[in-house]
């Protein structure tokens, strides 16, 4: 491809680099539409210019995502003077020169005026745009095999059922236009049908759209399924290409925002804001019982946690939870906090009784989150002075954590041996407790521990070891999971156990025994090729949507271990 004479030159002026580019700090040569550098870099869908007509997507979803994090910093400080009210705004419209935002009547309350849709999709009625029957029931019951593990809290069956009536799109006794949509393309996605995923661009167009016009509905449960919308959207996005980072935060932030507003962290339900986009205040009457709020609730928690542990972010609601355990049978009201009562050993497991897989699920994914974010953001770091605030404070965090960890997995396995309709669920809490010890541990790993704490050397060792081990058996003897929509979710955690494994390979023989390297060694090779056995190597073509986000944890584990290809 020929150079544009007008970018030819030792450089492009200022602004004239497309976003990817520009946002690498990479030298652009300003083709277009590609330039050579996405080209090289096989990111082209990122390669966008910023001209003075209009403004870049990643742009606008990441001044989007502000707004966001600052209405829900808002919501969790409500004592705090506002600098004033934030609209949330449309992100994707490519062509105008802001964001379109809803017009608002006076007293701050949300328009029923419909937004703008972003992209030029067909006008005609969602009637028209949806699949035909049979279609539309192959693509919901592929997604429902798979909800979970897109935080689907409604009760399935009368979500299908509802689907599948033949009434229009816009009766009430069907679902919203926009909660069927974003079904639609996450079966689209997770299909191995050729000839469906070539549908899969028009898919994802109709559902942002549609989610985009979600507040001009006059459906009975139009906020409840807003709220469901955004979840899956945002692990629909979460399970694409590391490209898609921005509209994954961007609708779990939406996602966040609805709950907040909506009062679903809290015991009593109540809104924490008046000030809204929908009129969230029919959002907990929507729901068919108190299970479901509480189903709602922890679905938007742990979406935010996984989200905040992939991205390397601080989870978008920092405060704290006051809604009971999913699958809990008993209010925590009384109890104070949540999370933070649990995380510090003021509610431990009772050992009589079998934990609900779902309670399970949320507290290894705050497990995750959290380990990976304090060794990630603590302001202390191995070789750095002890005795300090920082130092302390790292320290009872990890020593609470680990604490936590340990009781979990009793509970797994407890759990394990008594609950037998949810194994799937089991096996992920397995994986995530296991991964939350690696990342605790991490900083040890290549780093003395201070003198204070030395026996974590030899923790650091055992615990590391046993988990990535535990965690490598799942993936050998795998009955589906990698190649289901819990992919995203668990593939940093199959990177964290080889990347682990590969360090102890490579250690010398006076640290780790030959035998014992090259019996690692095997464990490790069994596992990378049961990965890229199931997730078709990690190209474009593998099965479902499997092979895009985990397809870049594999890549990167085989880059690396492209030196330690034989033990010594």
């Amino acid at each position: 491809m020929a150079l544009d004479p007008s970018r030819a030159g030792s450089s492009l002026q200022r602004n004239r680099a497309c976003y990817h580019c520009r946002h690498r700090k990479i030298k652009c040569d300003g083709q277009r539409p590609v330039c050579g550098q996405c080209i090289r870099l096989s990111r082209e869908e990122d390669c966008e210019y910023r001209d003075e007509s209009h403004r870049s997507v990643p742009e606008v979803l990441e001044d989007n995502i502000a707004r966001v994090r600052s209405r829900i910093h808002q919501l969790e400080h409500p004592e705090l003077p506002s600098p004033g009210e934030v609209a949330l705004q449309q992100p994707y419209d490519r062509r105008l020169s802001g964001v379109a935002t809803s017009p608002r009547r006076r007293g701050g309350h949300a328009s029923s005026s419909p937004v703008s849709p972003a992209f030029s999709t067909e006008s005609d009625s969602a009637d028209s745009q949806a699949p035909p029957p049979t279609v539309a029931e192959q693509l919901i019951a592929t997604f429902l095999a798979s909800s979970q593990s897109f935080g689907f809290f409604l009760n399935a069956e009368n979500f299908r059922a509802s689907a599948l009536l033949p009434l229009p799109s816009n009766h009430p006794s069907k679902p919203t236009a926009a909660l069927l949509a974003a079904v639609y393309l996450t079966g689209i996605a997770l299909s191995d049908s050729a000839a469906f995923k070539a549908h899969e661009d028009t898919f994802r167009k109709r559902a942002l759209s549609a989610l985009e016009r979600a507040h001009a509905s006059t459906h009975t449960q139009r906020d409840l399924h807003t709220l469901q919308a955004h979840i899956i959207i945002a692990y629909y996005f979460l399970n694409s290409p590391a490209s898609r980072n921005t509209e994954t935060l961007f609708h779990s932030a939406r996602a966040v925002s609805l709950a907040a507003m909506a009062g679903l962290f809290s015991v009593s339900g109540l809104r924490l804001s008046a000030s809204s986009p929908l009129d969230l205040s029919q959002l907990v009457a929507e729901m068919d019982s108190e299970s479901e709020r509480i189903e709602a609730c922890w679905a938007v928690v742990v979406l935010d946690r996984v989200v905040a542990a992939e991205m390397g972010t601080a989870p978008h609601w920092m405060r704290d939870v006051l809604t009971p355990w999913p699958g809990s049978t008993t209010s925590n009201a009384s109890s104070g906090c949540t999370i933070t009562a649990w995380l510090n050993g003021q509610q431990p497991f009772s050992p009589q009784r079998a934990v609900a897989p779902k309670e399970l699920l949320s507290k290894a994914t705050i497990l995750w989150e959290s380990a990976t974010n304090l060794v990630a953001r603590s302001h202390w770091r191995p070789g750095a002075a002890a005795g300090t605030t920082t130092f302390h404070t790292f320290f009872k965090r990890f020593h609470s954590l680990d604490a936590r960890i340990e009781e979990t997995r009793a509970a797994v396995l407890l759990s394990e041996s008594s609950v037998t309709d949810d194994h799937a669920s089991s096996i992920v809490v397995r994986y995530l407790v296991n991964g939350a010890t690696i990342r605790l541990y991490a900083p040890f790993v290549h780093h003395l521990p201070p003198p204070q704490h030395l026996q974590l050397a030899q923790q650091t060792q055992t615990k590391s070891l046993s988990a990535a081990r535990d965690i490598l058996s799942l993936v050998t003897h795998d009955s589906g999971l990698i190649q289901s929509g819990w992919s995203s979710i668990l593939a940093p955690v199959w990177y964290a156990a080889l990347s682990f494994l590969l360090h102890m390979i490579r250690r010398s023989p006076s640290d780790v025994p030959v035998a014992v390297s090259a019996q690692l060694r095997r464990e490790f090779d069994e596992a990378l090729v049961a990965l890229r056995a199931r997730l078709g190597a990690g190209t474009a073509t593998g099965p479902g949507v499997t092979s895009r986000r985990a397809g870049y944890y594999l890549e990167r584990i085989q880059s690396e271990s492209s030196d330690a290809q034989h033990p010594r």
